[in-house]
């Protein structure tokens, strides 16, 4: 049994949108999540394969997970996060193989102003090929109620 609290408690993603398997590792500055493509089912092509464009997902979820862990860490509940970019972001395959197991690593490099950059990371699980990799940046709000509350 994971020590780790099921990804869909740790993301504000439901139904079909929630695409990662569970935390298999977790520090101060990194999470690593798993990923079974079959679960995609949203995404998933005729012959059962996932595009790789689909890794960005799985990044900004698994840096989702991250900030999951270290508010759950803190009895806080999961928070609000804004995906601001992938500027370097390099895929070296076109799809996932049906049924493949992917493991998805996102560690925090630089972190300022409510802006956090993450080096990430997508491998597949049986053999540990890097698949995608890249620099993710999201954005976390002091006050996210504010996004919501209307014109002021």
């Amino acid at each position: 049994m994971s020590p780790f609290p099921p990804t869909r408690e740790l993301l504000p993603h439901g139904g079909g949108m929630a695409l990662l398997g569970s935390v298999l590792e977790h520090g101060p500055t990194h999470t690593v999540c798993s990923v079974d493509c079959a679960e995609s089912e949203l995404f998933r092509e005729s012959d059962g394969s996932v595009p790789a464009w689909l890794a960005i997902e799985y990044m900004a979820q698994c840096i989702g997970v991250h900030d999951g862990l270290e508010k759950h860490a803190r009895g806080a509940r999961p928070g609000l996060g804004f995906f601001v970019g992938s500027p370097r972001i390099v895929l070296h395959a076109d799809r996932f193989a049906p049924g493949e197991r992917l493991h998805v690593r996102a560690d925090a490099v630089r972190k300022g102003g409510g802006l956090v950059i993450f080096a990430c990371r997508v491998e597949r699980e049986a053999d540990a090929a890097l698949l995608a990799e890249g620099q993710v940046s999201v954005f976390e709000p002091r006050h996210p109620e504010a996004f919501f509350s209307g014109p002021p």
